[in-house]
């Protein structure tokens, strides 16, 4: 896990340090995991798959035939009913905070008329998963009745981490420098199978396209 970890902290220094596309967003994040299965034991959420909240950012550089290597970065947060057998802590709501870092390589596509304007971009990759969990636990006892008493609270943090493979869709319209657009991403984690998925508006801008706007800006100035 540490060489994985440090494999991805290099592509991150790489990308970043000479990114040449730049994108970020917010919006909408769940986790599917549980949304599908009758029963998660005792402690488990309400209803599995509730919304959350996801802010990301992603840095890419441009390759052949309109590909993009990108490093997406997100944290998203999910508050949930808690459960447990003995309905001490039934109506309470808890929090679970994801954290990814995912290196993906998307095909830019472009329709229309005005080529380079409106297009999709579809993409596969492979990423790292840090998800903690905070719940609230209780330590259970008889007195000398008999009847049940809770001897101690606490809050139980447990921490996950993982890998996966995860799906991507951009739909974008591109101006000149910037670019706004919608974006799909799903998860696919090795361990238990579907995970997260984000759908969010995002803006994105052209560094690139940016520079050579600028130089030939001098250009016209020195002239």
């Amino acid at each position: 896990m540490k060489k994985i970890i440090l494999i991805f902290c290099g592509f991150l220094i790489a990308v970043t340090t000479n990114a040449q596309v730049v994108e970020t967003g917010a919006g909408y994040f769940t986790d599917l995991f549980g949304a599908f299965e009758k029963d998660l034991g005792a402690s488990k959420q309400d209803h599995p798959g509730m919304p959350g909240l996801v802010v990301w950012g992603e840095f890419g550089l441009n390759m052949r035939r309109n590909i993009t290597a990108s490093l997406f970065v997100a944290n998203g947060t999910i508050k949930h009913g808690y459960k447990t057998e003995t309905g001490i802590f039934s109506g309470g709501k808890v929090s679970d905070t994801y954290f990814y870092v995912d290196i993906n390589f998307k095909k830019n596509i472009y329709f229309g008329k005005n080529k380079k304007r409106f297009g999709i971009a579809p993409g596969l990759g492979v990423f790292f998963r840090n998800l903690e969990t905070t719940v609230p636990s209780a330590d259970l006892g008889r007195d000398q009745n008999e009847n049940l008493v809770i001897k101690r609270l606490y809050m139980d943090n447990t921490r996950y981490q993982d890998l996966g493979l995860s799906v991507n869709l951009d739909i974008k319209y591109r101006f000149k420098v910037l670019y706004a657009g919608i974006r799909a991403k799903t998860f696919f984690t090795i361990d238990y199978g579907m995970g997260g998925l984000v759908v969010t508006p995002f803006v994105g801008i052209n560094l690139k396209s940016l520079k050579a706007k600028h130089a030939k800006s001098k250009q016209k100035k020195g002239k």
